[in-house]
């Protein structure tokens, strides 16, 4: 398995070697470890550039995009970087009080025009804000949508966009209902396995700090929804993600 969104430098993480022993049990054999702002930036890349195993994204989330001096050159250094896969997380957050709307525009929409330039993809955050994702995301071709978990009407959009989602602990809540309905009926070859870690852990693992390791539960319960050999689903799963952020060229 690949856990394709990961924050392996949380303080509420296991000790770093620990997360990647407890996972080689569980046949995760890659992480992208994803920063989210300026104080995460050198975690994130330090550990990519330790282990093997782990590679990173870089930028700025939409809660704080408005709270932060932002050195433009500095993290587009970052980009450059061999084991930089991604853009993101970025997007939009209306959740979170206070926001503002036009800072999370303009800087959303800079990392759009860098994804551009080093041909990488976008690592999308979306917090009561989809309406503002198709405005912004329609005709671009390469991100995901990362911890899906919104209702059928978006599913349907992000289907007639042919768009990446990524699936995370909460469908294995019970309450759940209307995310496995979806992702039963969601096209297979636009599914990625994430944990969002340290944050959320599946149902058998509630109120623990997640960790890559978990993700196991979630494959198990994508390959109920969709009556498939664990095996087989955890191949094509793979393949999705090694297409989509390209490690072979890292």
């Amino acid at each position: 398995m690949i856990d394709t969104h990961c924050h392996l430098y949380r303080k509420n993480m296991p000790k770093i070697e620990e997360t990647l022993a407890n996972a080689e049990k569980v046949w995760v054999k890659k992480f992208v470890n994803v920063w989210t702002d300026i104080s995460t930036t050198k975690k994130a890349f330090e550990q990519a550039k330790k282990f093997d195993k782990i590679f990173f994204t870089a930028w700025i989330h939409p809660v704080d995009s408005n709270s932060c001096e932002i050195d433009w050159q500095e993290f587009e250094n970052f980009l450059k970087e061999k084991k930089c896969l991604a853009v993101g997380e970025c997007g939009f957050d209306f959740y979170h009080q206070p926001f503002d709307e036009k800072i999370q525009d303009e800087v959303f929409l800079k990392q759009k025009e860098l994804a551009k330039k080093y041909d990488l993809p976008l690592v999308i955050h979306n917090r009561n804000a989809w309406m503002k994702i198709f405005d912004f995301l329609e005709k671009w071709d390469k991100f995901v949508i990362h911890c899906f978990s919104e209702n059928a009407e978006f599913a349907k959009k992000v289907v007639e966009f042919d768009w990446m989602i990524s699936v995370w602990g909460i469908l294995t809540y019970p309450k759940a209902y209307e995310l496995r309905e979806i992702i039963k009926n969601f096209p297979l070859e636009k599914i990625m396995l994430e944990t969002d870690a340290p944050f959320l852990a599946p149902q058998k693992f509630r109120w623990k700090p997640n960790q890559s390791a978990f993700m196991k539960e979630v494959l198990i319960k994508i390959s109920e929804l969709k009556n498939m050999n664990i095996l087989e689903l955890e191949e094509i799963l793979d393949e999705n993600s090694e297409k989509f952020f390209g490690f072979e060229n890292k």
